[in-house]
């Protein structure tokens, strides 16, 4: 999350600047960095490093790019509003079209073994295929005997976003961690015992 949060300042100070290809590039390393992350944890600087993307790509002149950063933020944090006084007209427009939901959905066939989070929701276990809107999604697998990881898909029409990623088996100091807590969180004498 450090790592992540270096980069979104990173990529805010080129953007002050007009480097947009410098500020691309740290986005989608803070982004990266982020993938080994729980998604409660990740998901709201994940959205800010979206919309950092989106932002670089618009200057870029490359605006098809940017508002698919711009939709990945409105799916991670929906609520999102731009303030004028901060944001070039030109942002928010393009920030506002990309709310627009798209009324086609695709998939995301999802292999490895875990739960599946997607844009931040628990959508059930893995492998599966999932429902999934057009466009840009991040993907996440975590479990008690997995290291946290994930990956950004696109699902189109025409094919699922395909989000293979693979076991990360824990250690043994992290499992002794992990059933440490889980016994401690039990909310009974059962589930202390399983």
């Amino acid at each position: 999350i450090a790592d992540a949060r270096k980069k979104l300042a990173s990529a805010h100070k080129n953007l002050a600047q007009r480097s947009f290809r410098e500020a691309a590039i740290d986005a989608v390393e803070g982004q990266e960095s982020l993938l080994r992350v729980t998604p409660r944890a990740a998901l709201m600087l994940y959205a800010d490093l979206a919309m950092a993307l989106g932002q670089s790509r618009l200057g870029e002149k490359r605006d098809a790019e940017a508002r698919d950063a711009f939709a990945l933020t409105h799916r991670l944090d929906p609520g999102r509003t731009l303030d004028e006084r901060r944001y070039l007209p030109e942002v928010i427009e393009l920030f506002e079209a990309a709310r627009a939901p798209t009324p086609e959905t695709g998939a995301i066939a999802v292999r490895g073994t875990g739960r599946v989070w997607i844009d931040g929701r628990d959508v059930g276990s893995s492998p599966g295929e999932f429902p999934a809107s057009l466009g840009r999604h991040v993907v996440w697998l975590t479990g008690a005997l997995r290291e946290t990881a994930g990956k950004e898909v696109f699902v189109t029409q025409a094919r699922p976003g395909d989000a293979t990623i693979l076991d990360g088996p824990l250690n043994r100091p992290q499992k002794v961690v992990r059933f440490r807590l889980a016994v401690a969180q039990a909310p009974d004498d059962a589930a202390r015992a399983t």
